[in-house]
């Protein structure tokens, strides 16, 4: 099992869908800064499970639920996905975190295992990770990761976004 300190990183069970459901469909002040700019649809919540969570049969790249370790509470998503926003193939890590989970460094935490583990399982070379340009919660996050600013860029379905890299090779 992949975990943090104080967080499990799960593959997708199905208990975790009310809560995910919630944070997805229902929590606007949480998905104004993710993925579309505002919930989504319960069809499009039901086209994401499928397409980008780690299940058994999609192991590695995807979303996985976040689960504190103290009272095995579901707080959020995070997970490392496969784009190719500057050229070139890679991995771009990001978080979506309920808003009982702000404020407790848990998006650093998370930040901090996705780059070793892209560096130390992966092999990867480098790492992105994407803001929405209003999010300056995640870009503090991002800075706190040594990340570096590259671009501002409009991604096709997610809007604007600020474009952060760090390499992995020393």
């Amino acid at each position: 099992m992949l975990c943090t300190e104080r967080l499990n990183i799960l593959p997708y069970e199905a208990s975790f869908y009310d809560d995910l459901r919630l944070l997805f469909c229902d929590s606007q002040e949480v998905m104004q800064w993710a993925l579309q700019n505002r919930t989504l649809h319960l069809e499009e919540f039901e086209n994401l499970l499928k397409e980008k969570f780690v299940n058994e049969e999609k192991p590695i790249l995807g979303f996985y639920g976040i689960q504190t370790k103290v009272d095995q509470k579901i707080i959020g998503v995070s997970g490392l996905l496969p784009c190719h926003y500057l050229n070139k193939e890679d991995v771009e890590f990001g978080f979506i975190l309920a808003k009982e989970a702000w404020g407790n460094g848990y998006a650093q935490e998370l930040g901090r295992f996705w780059l070793r583990y892209a560096a130390d399982q992966l092999k990867c070379q480098r790492i992105l990770a994407t803001t929405s340009s209003n999010n300056l919660a995640s870009q503090k996050v991002i800075d706190k990761l040594k990340m570096r600013f590259i671009r501002s860029m409009q991604i096709p379905q997610r809007g604007q976004r600020y474009v952060y890299l760090k390499d992995l090779v020393k």
